[in-house]
């Protein structure tokens, strides 16, 4: 066969960057919920001020979601602004693990060998990272991390999601190249263990049997 011919190695080492799209609408999405909820703060306080008296529940309840949606828009708006900025990978696999910064914070590494497969979720712009051992993961996370993967717990997505759309690669070839990855260093993890086997076995002395036969 030509040495041409044969199948690409797959990549164990990789970078995905953000997508710029994503950022744009997430820019504008937080905009216009900010926008709205600052309408919410003034017209009830024109409202309070005017003595128009919308009354005291509804009052609490309109400045409490303003103040709400106010709060989560600029929070999300700042990242947004801010990753439009960012040169970094969203997602870097190498020979150690998978860093993924899909979330708002970056998680930290998921090392190789705690890494079962890669699968699509019911939620089609999520992929997982399905580990061995989720809980332990979590726990080494910064608060805003272990805080968004329990709520996408609460979805059936109980390891590590990758959000798809953040990233500048179609689903297809994300989950393509993950699972290749993972396919070649588990092969690797395999050949190495036959590897070993065998020199133990040329080390092991040989029997009283075996040194008189023939």
């Amino acid at each position: 066969m030509d040495p041409d011919d044969r199948a690409p190695e797959p990549e164990t080492e990789f970078e995905l960057p953000f997508g710029w799209a994503i950022r744009v609408y997430e820019l504008g999405f937080f905009s216009v919920v900010f926008a709205i909820s600052l309408a919410f703060l003034v017209l009830t306080g024109l409202e309070v001020i005017t003595g128009g008296a919308p009354g005291l529940i509804r009052t609490v309840m309109t400045t409490l979601l303003g103040s709400i949606g106010a709060g989560v828009s600029l929070a999300g708006g700042r990242n947004a602004l801010q990753l439009l900025q960012d040169e970094r990978a969203a997602l870097t696999v190498t020979e150690e693990g998978i860093l993924n910064r899909t979330y708002w914070n970056s998680t930290t590494l998921a090392p190789w060998d705690e890494v079962v497969r890669i699968r699509k979720t019911r939620m089609f712009f999520i992929a997982e990272i399905v580990l061995s051992d989720p809980e332990d993961f979590r726990s080494r996370q910064i608060l805003p991390v272990r805080i968004m993967m329990r709520i996408t717990s609460l979805f059936g997505i109980g390891s590590l999601p990758v959000y798809l759309p953040q990233l500048a690669a179609s689903s297809d070839e994300v989950m393509r190249r993950l699972s290749d990855a993972l396919d070649a260093k588990e092969f690797a993890a395999i050949h190495e263990h036959l590897r070993l086997e065998a020199t133990v076995g040329k080390d092991l002395p040989t029997t009283g049997s075996e040194e008189h036969s023939g």
